[in-house]
């Protein structure tokens, strides 16, 4: 929180000293500002299962160097009341990441008529996206599917790379889950070349390959995910937060299980079971989980 206040005031400095700066960055740091106190408060929460999310969360919390976004500069900032409704979409997915579905569906819900009062399309499309993560929590694919394809075409049009990116990932997501592998392939290529005009970011291209990995094992290729993880798990040991390596060891243990290196299955599962439990407690169901896979 410290690192993201102190690149918000150099972005706040450009702006008054030369009358442009890049305001994209800007209002993506106060979006992870404002995140990461929404999950803080969430701790406050009596219900467990929420607690033990909102602390996965904070370990696995975006990191500053995906609000750099070096390749555009603008002069005006969003006005007051979409920066506001921005947050309170923010706020949503953040319930919905902390298993709050209830809490998270309806204020996405809530939002929809100020929401589409605005010809705010960037932030049109974040509320699409964040109807689509309700229902993908939720198990309602084919919903799920169509909000996100609404923030797409919605993204598109307001020219938010950003956001479109992050939409492609999670319309491939949704895809795998219903079986659609050919498309799960093409959005995730989508998202590459959507992601393409920004700095390069090692955490994010990690991330592109470990969803690859997840398809790719969904679509019966454990070859073909034990390559795509491989190449997440160079990245992930070096520059990703704990639990993002902690799933990308976990899920190439399960590939190599059913290759049948039981061996190497083994090491990787010790590997993410101490990550988790160092980072989440030994409570957790992500530690429970790994115990039980191992005969624990």
């Amino acid at each position: 929180a410290q690192q993201w206040s102190a690149e918000y005031e150099l972005q706040c400095n450009r702006i008054n000293d030369t009358g442009i700066g890049d305001v994209r960055a800007l209002e993506c740091l106060d979006d992870r500002l404002f995140e990461f106190g929404r999950t803080i408060q969430l701790i406050n929460k009596e219900d467990e299962r929420v607690l033990l999310r909102a602390a996965e969360l904070l370990s696995n919390i975006q990191t500053i160097e995906a609000c750099r976004f070096t390749r555009r500069a603008h002069g005006v900032l969003s006005k007051e009341v979409n920066s506001k409704l921005r947050q309170q979409i923010i706020q949503s997915t953040v319930f919905l990441k902390a298993g709050a579905l209830n809490e998270g569906e309806q204020l996405a819900r809530k939002l929809a008529s100020s929401v589409d009062a605005t010809d705010d399309r960037g932030l049109q499309a974040a509320h699409r996206h964040a109807l689509g993560l309700a229902a993908y929590f939720r198990g309602r694919y084919e919903e799920a599917a169509a909000f996100v394809r609404e923030a797409i075409h919605l993204a598109l049009r307001g020219d938010d790379s950003d956001r479109l990116w992050k939409a492609w990932v999670a319309l491939a997501q949704i895809a795998a889950q219903r079986g659609q592998f050919e498309e799960a392939r093409r959005s995730l290529d989508f998202a590459s070349a959507a992601a393409s005009q920004f700095d390069a970011s090692d955490e994010r291209d990690a991330m592109f390959a470990h969803v690859r990995g997840v398809v790719e094992f969904r679509a019966g290729q454990p070859h073909a995910a034990k390559a795509a993880f491989e190449t997440a798990l160079k990245t992930r040991n070096q520059h990703a937060s704990p639990i993002s390596l902690g799933q990308t060891l976990s899920s190439l243990s399960a590939v190599e299980t059913v290759l049948g290196h039981l061996r190497e299955a083994s090491d990787l599962a010790q590997k993410s079971l101490q990550i988790f439990t160092l980072e989440l407690g030994p409570q957790h169901p992500s530690v429970l989980d790994g115990q039980n896979n191992l005969g624990a």
